[in-house]
């Protein structure tokens, strides 16, 4: 499945516990009907983010 979309905001990281962490992000698809999705990163992947930027 691929999906081409705009990063509209990019949430700081999140520590729940010692041993869980998460980042969220929200995306709005180029769709006919734009969507807007949240999805998380957790654990050692919340640093994948630093890679984008939003808009």
């Amino acid at each position: 499945m691929q999906l081409e979309a705009r990063i509209q905001r990019i949430m700081d990281e999140q520590v729940i516990s010692d041993r869980f962490r998460k980042r969220e992000f929200v995306v709005q698809t180029k769709d006919q009907y734009p969507q807007t999705l949240l999805f998380e990163f957790t654990q050692d992947k919340t640093g994948v983010l630093n890679n984008f930027k939003e808009g």
